[in-house]
């Protein structure tokens, strides 16, 4: 069985995704590199982290793998704006911990 959810046909998605599974959700930024790699860079190895990962833990711990999504390499006005981003040494943070933030940022 796959373990990428895109693959899936819809009768399988009620059979094999269940409350304990786990989507995985490669993000990255399309930004220029220099004259040495490509705008891509970021969704290339976010989604190589990811597939090693499905690889390696997929069974053991029913992950699932979506598509990659790319997302802007700044943030807008309204999000930078936000006190808990400026607090953060690293803008993104923890997104798992505050997933509405993530999604503030990516609509």
């Amino acid at each position: 069985m796959t373990r990428r959810f895109a693959e899936l046909r819809a009768p399988q998605v009620d059979e094999v995704v269940s409350e304990r599974s786990i989507l995985i959700q490669p993000f990255g930024a399309v930004e220029q590199h220099g004259p040495h790699l490509p705008f891509n860079t970021d969704l290339v190895v976010a989604d190589a982290i990811s597939r090693a990962v499905i690889t390696e833990f997929g069974e053991e711990l029913d992950l699932f793998m979506l598509e990659a999504v790319s997302g802007p390499k700044y943030f807008p006005q309204e999000v930078a704006q936000d006190p808990w981003w400026q607090k953060k040494a690293d803008p993104w943070g923890p997104p798992a911990q505050e997933p509405e933030r993530l999604a503030k940022a990516l609509w």
